[in-house]
């Protein structure tokens, strides 16, 4: 279902004309992880305990 939302995402945005289109990254869990772990002094890890969102499957 989340794949297919995301088409319809995309497909509003052809229909539109934009030209540069996204997905707006919407199938990634933590899309921000990936930017603050390439800053310089940042390091990533992974805890021993997370947050548990309702409905959410953690990746």
């Amino acid at each position: 279902m989340e794949d297919q939302e995301i088409a319809k995402l995309v497909q509003d945005q052809l229909d539109a004309g934009i030209q540069v289109i996204t997905d707006g990254e919407f199938c990634r869990s933590w899309w921000h992880i990936d930017f603050l772990e390439n800053l310089n002094g940042i390091e990533g890890f992974v805890p021993e305990q997370a947050y548990a969102f309702k409905g959410a499957e953690v990746r």
